[in-house]
């Protein structure tokens, strides 16, 4: 049975990128209708999946959660309660809007997208989490994240500082799009020592958490403090696999690194700066400092033009992107070994909610989370 369901995922990546490899522009249109409609048909994919679906039945029975902060979800499920939109239309609308984001933004200049669309599934972070596993208010926050700083790249100020507002309206973690300016302002040459602090920070991980912790309290985010900055003991077996992960995260950062001069455009060599930030991140990720699981999906969705650029770009050896891509995917496939929450299964055992009695389920989740509390 097992084998079977593995078979989901498979057949989702061949499919969509079958259909993006076509001539014809309507049916490279029509991958990512199919994604679309994968996303929205979906059912108890991701943690928060069950957890959405109680927040927006309480919403239409007039709960005010999200409206002190982080409004601007709230009254999106006001607005589609009002309207008479399903939960899961609403998981179709997202995946719609950062879909199409994605595609205007990374996609659109490149007549042969199929490559782009491969490297977006097998990104396990890029579909199965954002779009079709866990994200939903973060999914529209990464959406507006990713208009802010295309606006910010073409001197539109207003406009980005517009968008950042937004994201934030949909999730908190979206503050990182401020510090766009200062990303973009970090030299080349930095970059080159950024690692030794990040290895620092991971030998020193207890220290660096009980400031974090210090400061979110300060800023009055308490639950934060308390949600993620957690350190979880490891047996021998994962700190092997750790350091295996780490090594290869580190030739990963320097190989991206080393070959940034040979990136083309300006605009893919701010991305690279981005994706760059988005690989320290990763470095404390692995002494589990949770905070961070919030914000690397900004950086890591630049993973997207970084490895079309090294595919189509003349300048740059095709074994180039070869070795980078299998730094990236054997790196997820070992990120998936040390998760204890088991990522993965959110595709693996992917189903739709045909013939799903969704209230009946959402009922006996309570009193699962219930009796686990």
């Amino acid at each position: 049975m097992l084998s079977l369901k593995i078979l989901n995922f498979y057949i989702i990546i061949f499919t969509a990128t079958l259909l993006s490899a076509s001539s014809k522009k309507a049916i490279r249109i029509l991958s990512f209708f199919f994604l679309t409609i994968i996303a929205g048909i979906r059912y108890n994919s991701g943690r928060d999946y069950m957890n959405y679906y109680q927040i927006y039945l309480e919403n239409a029975s007039g709960s005010t959660r999200f409206l002190n902060n982080e409004f601007g979800f709230y009254y999106l499920m006001k607005i589609l309660n009002n309207l008479g939109v399903s939960y899961n239309s609403l998981l179709m609308l997202i995946a719609i809007f950062l879909l199409f984001t994605i595609y205007i933004c990374f996609f659109r200049n490149y007549s042969k997208i199929y490559m782009g669309i491969f490297i977006f599934l097998v990104i396990e972070k890029l579909y199965f989490n954002i779009i079709a596993g866990s994200a939903i208010r973060q999914g529209i926050a990464i959406g507006f994240f990713i208009l802010a700083v295309e606006n910010y790249l073409n001197r539109k100020i207003i406009k980005y500082l517009i968008f950042c507002y937004i994201a934030i309206l949909f999730h908190r973690s979206a503050i990182i799009g401020v510090f766009i300016p200062a990303i973009f302002l970090i030299s080349k040459a930095f970059f080159k020592y950024i690692p030794l602090i990040a290895t620092s920070l991971v030998i020193f991980h207890r220290y660096f958490i009980m400031i974090l912790i210090f400061i979110l309290n300060i800023l009055n985010l308490d639950e934060y403090s308390k949600a993620y900055l957690q350190v979880e003991s490891s047996s021998d077996k994962m700190s092997i696999i750790k350091i295996i992960y780490y090594m290869l995260f580190i030739f990963q950062y320097y190989f991206l690194y080393y070959n940034f001069s040979k990136l083309e455009g300006r605009r893919i060599k701010k991305y690279a700066k981005l994706l760059l930030i988005g690989m320290i991140i990763n470095f404390l990720l692995i002494s589990n400092i949770g905070i961070f699981h919030r914000i690397l999906p900004y950086f890591q969705i630049y993973y997207i033009p970084i490895l079309l650029s090294f595919k189509y770009n003349r300048k740059v050896k095709k074994i180039y992107f070869i070795i980078f891509f299998l730094f990236l995917f054997i790196g997820n496939h070992l990120k998936q070994v040390m998760s204890k929450t088991e990522l993965s299964k959110y595709y693996i055992y992917y189903q739709t909610f045909f013939g799903k009695d969704l209230k009946k389920d959402l009922e006996r989740w309570r009193l699962e989370e219930e009796r686990i509390n």
